[in-house]
């Protein structure tokens, strides 16, 4: 009865290490599958983001630089206009236009 009960517990390991061999092939599977893809995705939108967040920046920088010279130039302008001499609203508009 020894030897019945010996032949048993090694049948009884080698179904679960055939279980165990089942599993870790099915986790490989599904990382490989699915986890992967998933995570080169997440990766490829993060970098995206980035990039999208740094063009609106660009513009943002730009627009503003735009505006700061708009206005620097009238200012200038102005200053011009008020030390040439007395005031011609005729020579300020070709000044600013």
């Amino acid at each position: 009865t020894t030897g019945g009960t010996g032949a048993d517990a090694i049948e009884v390991i080698r179904q679960a290490r055939d279980e165990i061999l089942r599993a870790r092939s099915d986790v490989g599977s599904f990382v490989a599958n699915d986890v992967e893809p998933a995570r080169r995705s997440i990766a490829v939108a993060i970098e995206n983001t980035a990039s999208a967040e740094s063009s609106i920046r660009d513009a943002d920088y730009a627009k503003e630089t735009a505006e700061f010279v708009r206005l620097n130039a009238l200012e200038r302008a102005s200053l011009t206009a008020a030390t040439v001499g007395p005031f011609d609203p005729n020579r300020l508009l070709a000044l600013l236009g």
